[in-house]
């Protein structure tokens, strides 16, 4: 998924306000240093691409009821390795400016990109009316 996120990153042109919001499903582990090495493995450019966490109760919040995305720990006896520490959604979720969430697309597939930035590029037309 970060993959797909840094070549959507490397699609939209600078200067646009798009911005990309990665969400952790591990924000115990994932603190902003960890986070920070995470961003800039995969060529996050700062200000346009943010990796969130915070409590576990909001980031988990913020996914469930706001995003509709589901996250949830994995429970220790269901566990098949020792990395299947969380279930947690792959979609892309494009929110308009008001915080609306307009688009919900598959971030696992390579088919997406081009339909989350056809997407974006609609959104903007609509901003600029």
């Amino acid at each position: 998924m970060t993959r797909q996120l840094a070549e959507i990153q490397a699609a939209l042109p600078a200067g646009n306000p798009v911005t990309l919001v990665s969400l952790t499903a591990d924000p115990e582990f994932d603190t902003v240093g960890v986070l920070g090495q995470y961003a800039d493995r995969f060529g996050a450019q700062p200000g346009r691409w943010h990796f969130l966490t915070g409590r576990k109760a909001e980031v988990y919040g913020l996914a469930i009821k706001q995003l509709l995305l589901a996250v949830d720990e994995t429970d220790p006896a269901q566990r098949t390795n020792e990395a299947d520490l969380f279930i947690h959604s792959t979609k892309f979720v494009l929110v308009d400016p008001q915080g609306g969430v307009r688009a919900v697309f598959e971030g696992t597939e390579p088919e997406s990109v081009p339909r989350l930035i056809e997407a974006v590029e609609l959104l903007l037309k609509e901003a600029r009316r």
